[in-house]
């Protein structure tokens, strides 16, 4: 594919594939039709899908040079995003789900904000849309920078900014010691990026116009209610922050978690599948981790809080009730 000559960066799109045969070509066609004087290395992870996948994998990289493949044995998301890490050769790096796609020409938005070499990170808006539906919520922010404790505030508890790696793009060098969790069935891309941002003080960029397109799959784990628990019926989510909030450094950033750990077991507090010991778990995680929650209230209200706060004081009068 002919590209403008100037080029003066690369960037290295890593994209784990599994069963994703209906979507992978449309998926890799977003990437490299992106008009960029990025040089652009395409790395595709294939996590031996019981479908076709592997064969168009190789079938589109003899199509374009700018593909390379790789092999993981069934070892999951995290580990194919890991192996395309290591092989990665780009100076930002981004990650693309096999069902999405790019918006049309963001390469070169984002190449020029990485010039300044100020930037570690630029997040994007996004779309949202089901499989069979071209109907779409974008979701903006205005253009500011944020770091520190306000960065990591943001990428937890601000939905406009998601904890998702695909939204994002990295300078290379900021992430070139960092890796998934491969224990971590979910949350692992919050876990990364709040690690990420708190053990370095980067530096974002968050603009107000949509780079990605996450395409719905209602089908997916994610879906599956009965999965997103453990065994002994802990919620996964707050299994992968309280790993987090080990890790934490300092009181800031331990009552920021502590804040997301609230708002996900409330939130899941008013669905109705959720009962029994389940139900008694995600009680147990509000008010084991309240106090965090209430000290950050107020530099979370734009990002919901009151809501939340709200749907806690329900959840209080309930218990005392004895629902």
């Amino acid at each position: 594919m002919r590209r403008d000559i100037n080029i003066i960066m690369k960037i290295s799109i890593i994209v784990p594939v599994y069963n994703a045969e209906k979507t992978i070509e449309y998926c890799i066609d977003s990437i490299i039709t992106q008009k960029t004087k990025f040089e652009i290395e395409l790395i595709l992870v294939e996590d031996y899908s019981t479908d076709r996948s592997y064969e168009i994998c190789l079938a589109l990289k003899k199509k374009y040079t700018e593909i390379k493949l790789y092999r993981t044995n069934g070892k999951g998301v995290s580990a194919a995003r890991n192996t395309g890490l290591s092989h990665s050769t780009g100076d930002v790096v981004g990650f693309c789900d096999s069902d999405d796609i790019y918006e049309k020409d963001v390469f070169e938005k984002v190449r020029l904000f990485f010039e300044n070499k100020d930037i570690d990170i630029v997040i994007g808006g996004f779309y949202y849309s089901k499989k069979d539906s071209l109907n779409t919520v974008v979701q903006e922010t205005h253009s500011h920078n944020r770091q520190g404790h306000l960065l990591y505030n943001k990428i937890l508890n601000d939905g406009r900014i998601l904890g998702s790696v695909c939204n994002k793009f990295y300078r290379a060098e900021s992430i070139r010691d960092f890796s998934f969790l491969t224990e971590l069935e979910y949350c692992e891309d919050l876990v990364f990026n709040a690690e990420l941002v708190e053990k370095n003080n980067l530096k974002a960029v968050i603009v107000g116009y949509p780079i990605y397109h996450y395409i719905i799959n209602e089908e997916s784990a994610t879906n599956n209610k009965d999965r997103l628990f453990t065994n002994d019926s802990r919620l996964k989510y707050i299994v992968a922050l309280e790993r987090l909030l080990g890790e934490a450094s300092d009181r800031k950033y331990k009552a920021f978690t502590e804040y997301k750990i609230v708002t996900l077991a409330l939130d899941f507090l008013f669905h109705d599948y959720v009962d029994g010991e389940r139900k008694s778990n995600l009680k147990e995680a509000v008010d084991k981790y309240k106090w965090g929650f209430l000290n950050t209230i107020i530099v979370n209200l734009p990002f919901g809080g009151l809501k939340w706060l709200v749907k806690g004081f329900i959840v209080s009068i309930r218990g005392l009730r004895g629902n």
